[in-house]
């Protein structure tokens, strides 16, 4: 039986090459970030892990701490349940 669509290694670095540097906002790219944690999932646990420091670093920045702030608590909310779901917490 023939094989549909791409391993998932290869769609994963793929989507995340296509967003490299596309979004302005260091918010907006750490909610990309976390997306791409979820997608990691538990398939890759060295890269998962590195990325779960990587997104940690991110939430210590003063611009983002700044922008997450300013988010209508609806989409704040939805976005720290996403991080909650990657065991991340933010300070």
């Amino acid at each position: 039986m023939a094989k549909l669509g791409r391993p998932h290694a290869e769609a994963l670095g793929y989507t995340t090459l296509q967003y490299e540097g596309v979004f302005e906002s260091p918010l907006t790219n750490l909610m990309k970030d976390v997306v791409v944690l979820i997608l990691i999932g538990p398939w890759y646990p060295d890269i998962y892990e590195t990325m779960r420091r990587q997104v940690r670093d991110e939430l210590l920045d003063p611009l983002v701490v700044a922008q997450l702030a300013g988010l209508p608590a609806e989409e704040r909310d939805e976005f720290l349940v996403d991080l909650m779901a990657c065991d991340i917490t933010p300070s």
